[in-house]
């Protein structure tokens, strides 16, 4: 069977750079694996999978389109940006 992971890092990854490169190296890391990546609950305003420190109880998991997520940050050239 297939690996599930969950995506659960919110807002947060904006907070420094290598967070953005992290994530894009996890999922390509990952990739070999053709895991189902899940999300739990909404996602934020911005379009990030939630923090598990920010859920509630009614939300269930979700299925969670990395590759999309991704080549949404770079489109975004989020990853160009510095951050404090």
């Amino acid at each position: 069977s297939k690996p599930e992971i969950w995506a659960a890092w919110g807002t947060n990854i904006l907070a420094q750079k290598y967070f953005l490169k992290a994530c894009i190296d996890l999922s390509l890391r990952l990739a070999k694996y053709q895991g189902n990546w899940l999300r739990y609950g909404e996602l934020t305003f911005a379009g990030h999978p939630r923090h598990p420190s920010r859920l509630k109880y009614c939300w269930q998991f979700a299925p969670f389109d990395i590759q999309r997520y991704v080549h949404t940050l770079a489109s975004n050239n989020l990853l160009d940006k510095k951050f404090r």
